[in-house]
């Protein structure tokens, strides 16, 4: 039996572990797998957070509206006891205050918005506003007539380009059937907006609604006070058939 020096001992044991497999990779495929799904549940996370800011958003912008139009309701609400002396008139000073025009004028707030097709204009600010004959709804946008009559309505609108369209063009609706459409083309590539004005008379019965739609979807509006207005004059009763 022969015995084996210390080097050729230590020469085996060296030859041994290179044959060995090793098997410190193994946890890597693991490791890979594990960061995989942390990575998908904090995106999934994040996408939920951003779901649920955008929602909050939303939420607070309708509670905004809906404090507005509540307080503008209240001040008009207010209006006849403030101006109660002045219904204590003659005959003859009634029939002539009942003729007088009634007249309402809206204007932008003076920010950009963003419509989308078939959209009414609803971001409006009063300037003037006879609550005997008019009434705004804020929410929509519409405009309602209370006294029948005939109504001089008029509007402008300044469109962006936007989305390919070069054309700025919207309908004012009566009860949301058109009734007077405007329609101008856009210099792209110089200004890239254009204002687009538009007037007549209609006919209106009492609870009848007119409002200012857009006819292009995803159109950009510039809610400036001196390039966005809509409106209405009462000029007087019906004609008789």
């Amino acid at each position: 039996m022969a015995f084996k020096t210390g080097a050729e001992r230590l020469r085996g044991l060296e030859e041994k572990a290179a044959a060995a497999p090793c098997k410190c990779n193994k946890p890597c495929s693991n490791c890979r797998i594990f960061l995989g799904f942390f990575v998908l549940s904090l995106s999934l996370h994040l996408l939920t957070l951003l779901f649920y800011l955008d929602l909050r958003s939303e939420v607070k912008r309708e509670l905004l509206h809906k404090s507005k139009e509540e307080a503008e309701t209240r001040r008009v609400a207010e209006l006849p006891s403030a101006r109660s002396p002045q219904l204590d008139l003659s005959d003859e000073q009634r029939s002539y205050f009942e003729r007088e025009p009634a007249v309402v004028h809206l204007q932008g707030h003076g920010s950009a918005i963003q419509v989308k097709n078939g959209g009414m204009l609803n971001d409006w600010s009063r300037i003037s506003l006879n609550p005997r004959v008019f009434k705004l709804h804020g929410r929509s946008g519409e405009l309602e007539v209370l006294v029948d009559g005939t109504y001089f309505i008029y509007s402008q609108v300044e469109v962006y380009y936007i989305n390919f369209t070069d054309f700025a063009s919207y309908e004012i609706v009566v009860d949301q059937k058109p009734f007077l459409q405007c329609t101008r083309s856009i210099e792209t590539g110089k200004t890239n907006f254009n204002t687009c004005y538009t007037a007549g008379v209609c006919l209106l019965k009492a609870k009848q609604k007119i409002a200012i739609k857009m006819v292009h979807p995803d159109i950009s509006i510039n809610m400036s006070q001196q390039t966005t207005f809509f409106g209405a004059i009462r000029l007087g009763e019906s004609p008789s058939s």
